[in-house]
């Protein structure tokens, strides 16, 4: 018979906590970064239960580095409850919706072909639109839930050519900005290291992804693993990672916190 995890999944997703901490930086604090510690009541099972799912190459689908499990977009709403219920209640709306959610898997010999900080809508990029187009036009929230114990590093904020997110650059740097970033033609794999800040590219802020945190940005905010290639040889860093639309007045929904 079949192995049906959904009553599992149900109990092991129930939130312990939705109390948050903001981090600013940039320009103008314009940066930003929602924490929320001890998130899931029950870690240890959830975390059990989604490592014996079937993980897909990511490479070979040409999605991104590493290894994950993307739910189909049938699931989302049903299976994402946990997150909607929590995101509606830190947002203070019922406009929560689940883009796609995913159990992401890395570790430090994981093949790619480009190791750049990013934004996650960089696969909507229209660049005849203007920047607010460009932003308004795809999913504005990302997430991602820590699920390895003893998490080593984890999501270094960037900022290129002293800017941390698209929304505060001309479309001129836009444009610039995805040419340094973009995967040329028949460019080879590579192994996963970490990029060395220089003129252009400084890490702003280093969010820890601890165990059972739960961390909350703009899509449009640069962003990359911090994940040095001699962490994670024995053991895989997991995480529970989400795109989001939040309707908002606003571009940027994390621009009153």
């Amino acid at each position: 018979m079949a192995n049906k995890v959904t009553k599992d999944w149900v109990k092991y997703t129930e939130v312990n906590n939705t109390t948050y901490e903001v981090v600013k930086f940039g320009n103008n604090d314009i940066g930003k970064v929602l924490i929320v510690k001890d998130f899931l009541k029950y870690p240890d099972q959830f975390s059990n239960l989604v490592k014996d799912f079937p993980f897909f190459d990511n490479i070979f689908s040409g999605a991104m580095s590493g290894h994950g499990f993307t739910f189909p977009k049938i699931h989302t709403r049903s299976h994402g409850k946990f997150l909607i219920d929590s995101l509606s209640k830190i947002f203070n709306t019922s406009g929560i919706h689940l883009d796609l959610m995913s159990i992401a898997c890395m570790n430090g010999g994981m093949e790619t072909y480009s190791y750049h900080p990013h934004v996650d809508l960089c696969f909507s990029f229209d660049l005849d639109q203007d920047v607010e187009g460009i932003i308004s036009g795809s999913n504005n929230i990302a997430s991602n839930i820590g699920l390895t114990k003893d998490m080593k590093g984890g999501t270094a904020m960037w900022s290129h050519r002293g800017k941390c997110n698209i929304l505060e650059m001309t479309k001129q740097e836009v444009v610039d900005f995805v040419d340094a970033i973009e995967i040329k033609p028949n460019e080879p794999l590579l192994n996963w290291q970490l990029l060395e800040e220089d003129k252009d590219w400084k890490i702003e802020y280093l969010c820890p992804l601890d165990y059972n945190t739960w961390i909350i940005y703009p899509t449009f905010q640069i962003h990359a693993p911090y994940l040095d290639k001699k962490w994670y040889v024995d053991t895989d860093r997991i995480t529970s990672a989400s795109f989001i639309k939040v309707n908002s007045e606003k571009l940027n929904p994390l621009e009153d916190f």
